[in-house]
């Protein structure tokens, strides 16, 4: 009972994530575990600052990173991932929104402009490639 009491947390309401790279720093440390809110994007829409996590899936990961497993062993993944005992599968990305819809969101040397005008470096933290 209890099993399924926190599959349903971790799928409708929050779910923990580890912070696995130091992209996000100052804000976020390696290491770093966080909760992440699966509802409050029902209710408003996401706005600049906000620090979401999205499914980088033929994004910025190549489809055939994925791991392939069968449906029991995918069950035990997603079960072990929820719990926070199994590392996730890298597809998944911590970052903070600088642009929405209908921005325009740039970098020249290495300055980042949203709509024509620099984005403060506090706003946004160092920018980093990794």
């Amino acid at each position: 009972m209890a099993i399924g009491i926190v599959l349903l947390i971790t799928t409708f309401v929050v779910k923990p994530f580890s912070i696995p790279s130091g992209s996000m720093e100052n804000t976020l440390q390696v290491g770093d575990r966080i909760l992440v809110n699966r509802v409050v994007y029902h209710t408003r829409p996401i706005v600049r600052g906000d620090v979401i996590v999205f499914d980088g899936t033929d994004s910025f990961v190549p489809a055939s990173a994925v791991p392939d497993r069968n449906p029991v062993v995918g069950a035990l993944a997603y079960v072990a991932q929820s719990f926070g005992l199994m590392a996730p599968d890298n597809t998944e990305f911590v970052k903070r929104v600088i642009g929405v819809p209908r921005d325009r969101v740039e970098i020249r040397d290495d300055v980042v402009y949203r709509n024509g005008e620099s984005v403060r470096t506090r706003e946004l933290g160092p920018c980093r490639e990794e």
